[in-house]
């Protein structure tokens, strides 16, 4: 700004030629007043980077967490499908050599087998998840209706020759 005698009115100047004298937003203010004044506003962009950091930083924690979470309930599921093809291929051994009378094996009892009363509402998740898994992608394991004892059950069934998976292994 360009004043013609220092207090009257002021305009905007376009060349820093013309500047004769230089006023503050903050006249009254003392070095040390300017100096805190500077100060907070550091702190504040400090704090404001610190937060976004801190908020970054547990945003990141949480991501491996879930992660982690997810690998395990993985890592339960695989086990679970190990697990329920085990059952039903050593049930397929058993009827072959007579000590089974079905060739089939109710769902409802793999899971009893496998999975405690106490522990069932805990890994019912990880029981849907093997059970879907084992619909979808083992060919070995074929799921139908029987009925057993007059009630109606969905059944395991090996459908691959024994001597096929003993000439395999």
């Amino acid at each position: 700004r360009r004043s013609s005698d220092l207090g009257e009115h002021s305009e905007t100047v376009t060349s820093l030629d013309l500047v004769t004298c230089l006023e503050s937003t903050h006249p009254q203010m003392t070095f040390l007043c300017r100096l805190k004044f500077a100060l907070f506003a550091i702190l504040n962009k400090m704090l404001i980077f610190l937060l976004v950091l801190g908020v970054l930083w547990i945003l990141l924690l949480f991501l491996k967490y879930s992660s982690k979470k997810v690998k395990e309930q993985q890592d339960a599921v695989y086990e679970m499908v190990n697990k329920i093809i085990g059952v039903i291929h050593a049930h397929n051994r058993d009827w072959e050599r007579n000590l089974e009378l079905m060739p089939y094996i109710p769902i409802p009892h793999v899971r009893d087998t496998l999975i405690p009363p106490e522990d069932r509402s805990h890994m019912k998740k990880v029981w849907q998840k093997a059970v879907k898994f084992l619909e979808s992608n083992e060919s070995r394991i074929r799921t139908e209706g029987q009925r057993i004892n007059g009630e109606d059950f969905l059944v395991w069934r090996w459908t691959q020759p024994s001597a096929y998976c003993d000439s395999i292994t």
